[in-house]
């Protein structure tokens, strides 16, 4: 098994790393917020005018833009 600090011995691994773990914490940000909101995946995706596999994305922390980002963030 691969620990983190062999996982993260170049500067590269560790930024990449890095980059993956503050998008798993934004996925689970946005996914508390919807919970607490009382929202499911496809109410939020109606009132922000985006697909529910959209919505899907983010909660999956995969590469969503900036504008949709904010229509979800601001619905």
């Amino acid at each position: 098994m691969i620990s983190i600090h062999e996982y993260t011995a170049t500067p590269k691994d560790k930024a990449e790393y890095e980059q993956g773990k503050a998008r798993l914490m934004a996925a689970y940000k946005f996914m508390k917020a919807c919970e607490d909101a009382g929202l499911t995946q496809r109410e939020l995706a109606a009132a922000a005018g985006v697909p529910q596999r959209t919505v899907a994305r983010v909660e999956l922390a995969d590469n969503t833009s900036l504008d949709t980002l904010d229509k979800l963030a601001t619905t």
